[in-house]
C-alpha cells in the first residue's frame, strides 16, 4: 500500500481537470443537488465514505478516492443513479473487504456482477446489462495500471496509456507529470503560457515533441 507521503492529494478543481469533468458538475454530485438530494445527500449515499475531506473550496481526497471519482463518472454515464452506485459499491466492498472497492481490479470481475444484481440498471437495447456494465468500464483499463499484489489503482493515465501524462501519487506529490519523469505538467504549461516554444521546451527538459504536446493539450493550451 502507499505511504502517508505517496497518496496525493487533490482539490475538487485538480479532480475535475485530471478526470475531465466539469467542476460545476462535480461539485453537484458532492452536495447531491444533481440527483434531487437534500444537503446532507453525500453522507447518506456514501460519497463522504470515498475520503472526500474538508469544507467548501478546502475539500480535498487523495489518489484511490480520485480513482474512485472516476469510476462513478463513468457509471453515471450509463445512466447508473447514485442510489444504484451508493449500493453497488458497499456491496462490492463487502465481498472484497476493501474500503475504496471502485478503484480495484476486482471492479471487472465482481463488481460487474455486483452491479447487475441492482434492480434500477438501465441496459442498452440489444444486449444484457453484464455486456453494458463491462463496455462502460472498459476504458478503465485503458486508463489505470494496478499494483499487482494489492490490486489496488497505481496510477492514472488521463489521456490513455499511449500518451505521456500520468498522475502517480508516488511522484511529485501526485501532480501529473510527463511519462518517466517528476517533471509537472504545470510547470510546462506556465512557461508555454509565459512565451516559451514547444522547441524551447523540449530543448530545456529533454523532451521530445509529443510529450510537450500531450502535456499541452492536457492542460488545455492547444486544441486536442
Amino acid at each position: 500500500m502507499f505511504s502517508t507521503l505517496s497518496t496525493g492529494i487533490y482539490t475538487i478543481l485538480d479532480a475535475a481537470r485530471i478526470l475531465g469533468l466539469p467542476l460545476s458538475r462535480l461539485r453537484r454530485w458532492l452536495k447531491g443537488s444533481e440527483a434531487g438530494m437534500v444537503e446532507d445527500a453525500p453522507a447518506r449515499y456514501g460519497m463522504t465514505a470515498l475520503g472526500i475531506e474538508g469544507k467548501g473550496r478546502e475539500k480535498h481526497m487523495d489518489f484511490l478516492s480520485l480513482i474512485e471519482l472516476y469510476t462513478i463518472m463513468r457509471l453515471r454515464e450509463l445512466g447508473l443513479s447514485f442510489n444504484t452506485i451508493r449500493r453497488a459499491r458497499e456491496d462490492l466492498a463487502a465481498r472484497i473487504g476493501v474500503a475504496h472497492p471502485f478503484a480495484t481490479q476486482s471492479l471487472f470481475v465482481d463488481g460487474a456482477k455486483v452491479l447487475t444484481e441492482n434492480d434500477s440498471l438501465h441496459y442498452e437495447l440489444g444486449t444484457n446489462g453484464q455486456i453494458a456494465i463491462c463496455k462502460v468500464l472498459e476504458p478503465f483499463w485503458r486508463k489505470v495500471d494496478f499494483e499487482t499484489s494489492t490490486q489496488m489503482a497505481e496510477c492514472f493515465h488521463p489521456q490513455g496509456r499511449d500518451r505521456h501524462v500520468v498522475v502517480d501519487p508516488r511522484r511529485s506529490f501526485g501532480r501529473p507529470v510527463v511519462s518517466d519523469t517528476s517533471i509537472t505538467t504545470e510547470a510546462l504549461a506556465s512557461l508555454y503560457r509565459g512565451g516559451e516554444s514547444v522547441e524551447g521546451l523540449t530543448q530545456q527538459f529533454r523532451l521530445n515533441k509529443s510529450e510537450i504536446q500531450d502535456v499541452l493539450e492536457f492542460e488545455g493550451c492547444i486544441a486536442a
